[in-house]
C-alpha cells in the first residue's frame, strides 16, 4: 500500500474496480492533514475557521437566508482552487462518495454502504452514527440496489 495514498489513487481503485476500494478510501478520509510549508496568515479562509465562524454568534444571530448566503460564500473561497490555505485532498473525498451515491451501478451501490459502515462520515460538521442510518431501509443496508435517495 503506498505511503502517499492520493485522491487520484482513490479515484482509481474505483474506476478499476479494485476489491481494496473501501478500505483505501477510509485510510484516505481518515489520515491527518499535512502541515502547511508556510505559517497560515491570521485571517486566511480555512476550512477549520469556516467551521468555527459556523460556531460563532455572529453568525448564529444571522436570519436563516442570511446564514445560509455566508456559509456558502465562505465556503466557496475555502474550497476554490486559488484559495490562500488549499483544502486539503482528504476534505475531497466526498465527490468520490457522492459519485457512488449518484450512480444505480449495483456495485457502486454496495460500495457506498459499505464506506458508510466503514468510516467516520462527517454531516454537517456532526459525526454520523449508526443511529443516523436507522432511515436508511433493511434493502439499502444490505445492498439492493433498490434507491432511496438520490436523482429521479
Amino acid at each position: 500500500m503506498p505511503s502517499a495514498l492520493s485522491l487520484a489513487d482513490v479515484q482509481q481503485s474505483w474506476d478499476t474496480r479494485d476489491p481494496q476500494f473501501v478500505q483505501l478510501l477510509s485510510q484516505f478520509a481518515t489520515r491527518s492533514d499535512p502541515t502547511p510549508e508556510t505559517p497560515v496568515r491570521d485571517g486566511a479562509p480555512t476550512f477549520d475557521r469556516w467551521l468555527q465562524y459556523l460556531r460563532s454568534w455572529e453568525f448564529k444571530r444571522k436570519s436563516k437566508e442570511e446564514q445560509r448566503v455566508a456559509r456558502v460564500e465562505r465556503l466557496k473561497a475555502v474550497e476554490a482552487p486559488t484559495a490562500e490555505v488549499p483544502l486539503p485532498d482528504r476534505l475531497k473525498s466526498h465527490q468520490i462518495i457522492d459519485a457512488l451515491w449518484r450512480s444505480s451501478d449495483p456495485l457502486a451501490r454496495d460500495c457506498l454502504l459499505r464506506v458508510i459502515a466503514e468510516c467516520p462520515l462527517m454531516i454537517r460538521p456532526v459525526a454520523c452514527s449508526q443511529s443516523h442510518l436507522q432511515g436508511i431501509g433493511s434493502e439499502e443496508r444490505h445492498g439492493s440496489v433498490r434507491r432511496a435517495r438520490g436523482p429521479v
